[in-house]
């Protein structure tokens, strides 16, 4: 029973760790801490049934749930501490006041809320608040290391419960000698079955009680699963995040303290390619490493400033970011526009655009170098609203393109009712291009749609020449992908232009020079870049 305690006690606090968005961390823990505070005093109460100076038909209701609340009240005090700690020191600190309260609770119940006189070895008690405050740190720092590991929270092996359940049962033997009962001779009135019930009612009471915090805990996951899927929709391509991403979702939330600095925030950048003028722009992409966390998927990284409220303060500093690259390269006469992708709620934060004048006005960097892009979800979510920002935003230079078209369910008529400078296609669009005709039909009308509303059209996700060749037969005259440039570092930036720039572009205009048929796939090399 003391390692079923133990488990149960960690799935609570693991439960609880998921959230994310303040509101659902708060009552989640909340949750979690009345859940661990009612199995320890349901395992409180076990102990002292069978302790023999402690008399069932003596034992009176009011000392138990004084117990249970003091019990509850210290866990909702520590365990947060001991879930999220920062330090060692508020890890060690929370795990004496944790075993301290817990001590508190069993004396309330030996000494029938202190009436009844107890004998205390201060010593034995010093050493059990020590062992049970070692036991919980312990505990503490494993559930810590589980959850930064790669391998889960759930590692820990049933021997290591038993383990637990073992140091559990020695120290609530400790307990029935650091405060013993001194018999006065009053026996209680009531009957011996009355006395018996009580503690009955309220173990089962207590068990109810944990039981609905487990389902609890289910319902608000789900709840927090549907909530994030549609955030990530307002960013992100719209794929389902697993089940698995919870856990590092939170950690990332946790972390975001020290992740949201500019130096954290680094970029790379991969090239787009327009192969009617045989120019080049660059599109930002977040590169992210933690020490601990590790390589940090950019667009949980997102989704967790979303849930905390600082996708503000990330977006400005990647533009200023972005920027900056831009200037250094301005001074070296590489004059290369960039593309930035743009939460919507950043764009049509107030004072966005007076911002984004000031910071290119400072840098003295025309606005025709920066071009911001937002996902077809986005644009589609909040249409109406983001047309007035598009014109400010036009109205300074810096032109709004429509990122992964075609990735859902895509609104045409917004194509003409807003003021959109481009459309990038979703990788998509190119999956299996060569062996589906309609989708090459689709992507044709595509761009004929684009050239007649005065569109720029991009492909994404161009990973070899026959995409490379229908793509240009279609009628699409940007392409971005690992067949033309892999994502680089901005500082690579220059010697890549300088270097390799020309070569690739040359490749890439007499691929479709050729004007042949489309060469045939070879096995096993969808994925190899075939330009030079």
């Amino acid at each position: 029973m003391a390692s079923l305690v133990v488990y149960a006690c960690q799935r609570l606090a693991e439960s609880a760790a998921l959230s994310v968005d303040r509101a659902s961390r708060k009552v989640s823990d909340s949750l979690a801490s009345v859940g661990i505070g009612t199995v320890i005093w349901a395992l409180d109460i076990a102990a002292c049934a069978v302790r023999e100076d402690m008399r069932l038909h003596e034992w009176p209701l009011s000392p138990s749930l004084a117990a249970l609340l003091l019990t509850v009240l210290v866990c909702r005090l520590t365990v947060p501490v001991l879930i999220y700690r920062s330090s060692w020191q508020q890890g060690l600190l929370a795990s004496l006041g944790l075993a301290a309260g817990v001590m508190l609770a069993h004396l309330v119940i030996v000494t029938d809320c202190f009436v009844m006189p107890v004998q205390m070895n201060s010593m034995l008690g010093v050493l059990t608040l020590c062992l049970m405050a070692a036991l919980i740190a312990y505990r503490s720092w494993r559930y810590q290391h589980n959850r930064l590991s790669h391998h889960g929270m759930h590692t820990n092996s049933w021997a290591e419960w038993l383990a637990c359940g073992g140091a559990i049962v020695l120290l609530h033997g400790l307990l029935a000698h650091v405060f013993v009962r001194i018999e006065t001779g009053e026996l209680a009135d009531a009957s011996f079955a009355h006395g018996v019930l009580v503690p009955v009612m309220v173990g089962v009471f207590a068990g109810a009680m944990a039981l609905e915090q487990f389902f609890n805990m289910r319902s608000d996951q789900g709840r927090q699963q549907f909530f994030q899927q549609g955030l990530s929709l307002m960013r992100a391509d719209g794929a389902r995040l697993p089940s698995q991403a919870d856990t590092q979702l939170a950690l990332i939330a946790d972390h975001l303290h020290q992740l949201v600095h500019p130096q954290r925030l680094v970029l790379h950048f991969q090239p787009i390619a327009d192969m009617r003028t045989s120019s080049l722009h660059m599109e930002a992409l977040l590169r992210l490493e933690h020490d601990r966390l590790g390589r940090i998927n950019p667009e949980h990284f997102f989704l967790a400033c979303e849930l905390r409220g600082r996708t503000l303060e990330v977006d400005r500093l990647i533009i200023a970011n972005a920027l900056d690259h831009a200037v250094d390269w301005h001074a070296q006469g590489l004059q290369l526009p960039v593309h930035v992708n743009l939460a919507p709620s950043t764009m049509m934060s107030d004072g966005f655009v007076q911002w984004l004048g000031a910071q290119l006005a400072q840098r003295a960097l025309p606005a025709s170098q920066l071009r911001l892009e937002l996902t077809e979800h986005a644009i589609i979510e909040r249409a109406q609203a983001m047309s007035g920002v598009m014109e400010q935003l036009l109205g300074i230079g810096v032109e709004v393109l429509m990122d992964d078209f075609g990735s859902g369910y895509s609104s045409l008529g917004l194509l003409a009712d807003l003021r959109i400078a481009g459309i990038k296609c979703d990788r998509a669009m190119v999956r299996n291009l060569a062996q589906d005709a309609r989708r090459q039909t689709l992507l044709q009308h595509v761009a004929a749609m684009a050239r007649d509303l005065q569109l720029q059209v991009t492909v994404e996700g161009v990973e070899n020449e026959v995409e490379l060749h229908l793509a240009a037969r279609c009628g699409i005259d940007c392409i971005q992908g690992y067949l033309f440039a892999r994502p680089m570092p901005a500082a690579d930036v220059p010697r890549w232009m300088a270097q390799e720039a020309p070569a690739r572009l040359r490749a890439m205009v007499q691929v479709l020079a050729a004007k042949q048929e489309p060469p045939a796939l070879p096995a096993g090399q969808g994925s190899q870049p075939a330009v030079a």
